[in-house]
C-alpha cells in the first residue's frame, strides 16, 4: 500500500515536471511593418489603416494608423500612413498626399506626426527599428494606460490637461535619441504593457527629459514585444521544484539501499 510519504513525493515530482516542462506563459512577437496589409477603407487617403500580423504569434495582430498635429498647441487629425520600402512614413493633411522626401517620413517639421499601433491584446513593447532617417532620428514612445477605457487621439494636443493626450489616459514611456537605422533600439525599460502604443517623431510637449530641437525624419520598420507574464518561475515555484527533486533523489537512494519509505 502506498504511504503518505510516497504520495507526497510523487505529487512534488509531478509539480516539478509541470513547472520545468510546461509551455511558456508568454508569447514574443515581431511586427514587420513592411509586411502589413492595407485595409480597403480610405486606401491611399487620410484615415487609412494597415493590418499587421506578428511573424511569431499568429493570433496577436495590430492595426496601424497615422496622425498629425500642425503647429504648437494644435490637435491631432487623421493622416495618411504609407508603406515605403524603408518602412512606414506619414503624410499629414497640411502636407498633402504628393509630398516628397524627407517630409514623406514620420517627422516633426511643422506638423508632429505619430503612428498608432492598436494590438488585439496587451503587449510589452521592448524594441523598435527604423530603416531610414534624415537630419535627425529622435523618437517619442507613449502607451495608453489600460485602466482609462477606450483611447482617443483625434482632437487632442500633444500636451497635458483635458484637451491633451497626457490628460486623456496616455503617458510618456520615453524619448529615444539618435536612433541608428536597421538596428533594434531598446525601449520601455520599465516593461509597461498596453494594447495601444504611439510611436512619434520626438516632441518636447510630451514632457520627460528634453532632447535636441533638430527636425527629425524617420521611417518605422518594425517593433518587438511580449505579452505580459514571464517564463521564469517565481522563487516559491523554484523552491517547490528543488524540494520535489530532492525528495525524488532521497527515495531513489533508499530504494537502492533496500530501505522502505514510510
Amino acid at each position: 500500500m502506498k504511504t503518505i510519504t510516497q504520495n507526497l513525493q510523487r505529487t512534488l515530482a509531478c509539480a516539478a515536471g509541470a513547472l520545468l516542462f510546461s509551455p511558456s506563459v508568454f508569447a514574443a512577437g515581431t511586427w514587420n511593418l513592411n509586411a502589413c496589409t492595407q485595409n480597403g477603407l480610405n486606401s491611399g487617403n487620410y484615415g487609412n489603416s494597415y493590418n499587421c500580423a506578428s511573424s511569431n504569434v499568429s493570433d496577436l495582430g495590430a492595426t496601424a494608423t497615422a496622425w498629425g498635429a500642425s503647429g504648437a498647441g494644435s490637435t491631432f487629425a487623421v493622416a495618411n500612413l504609407v508603406d515605403y520600402s524603408g518602412g512606414f512614413g506619414v503624410r499629414n493633411q497640411n502636407e498633402g498626399l504628393s509630398i516628397s522626401s524627407p517630409n514623406h517620413a514620420m517627422d516633426n517639421k511643422g506638423t508632429l506626426e505619430t503612428i498608432l499601433l492598436s494590438f488585439n491584446s496587451s503587449v510589452i513593447l521592448s524594441q523598435m527599428t527604423i530603416s531610414w532617417s534624415q537630419n535627425d532620428s529622435d523618437i517619442s514612445v507613449l502607451r495608453y494606460v489600460p485602466a482609462n477605457g477606450a483611447p482617443t487621439v483625434s482632437g487632442k494636443t500633444a500636451g497635458g490637461g483635458a484637451g491633451g493626450l497626457l490628460g486623456s489616459g496616455w503617458e510618456l514611456v520615453g524619448h529615444y535619441g539618435n536612433n541608428a537605422t536597421n538596428v533594434a533600439t531598446s525601449i520601455n525599460s520599465s516593461n509597461l504593457s498596453s494594447s495601444y502604443w504611439l510611436i512619434s517623431a520626438y516632441s518636447s510637449s510630451f514632457g520627460g527629459t528634453a532632447l535636441d530641437g533638430a527636425a527629425d525624419y524617420v521611417k518605422l520598420l518594425s517593433v518587438y514585444g511580449t505579452t505580459p507574464g514571464g517564463s521564469t518561475p517565481e522563487p516559491t515555484s523554484l523552491a517547490l521544484v528543488a524540494v520535489a527533486l530532492a525528495g525524488t533523489g532521497v527515495a531513489r537512494r533508499r530504494k537502492s539501499a533496500g530501505t522502505s519509505v514510510e
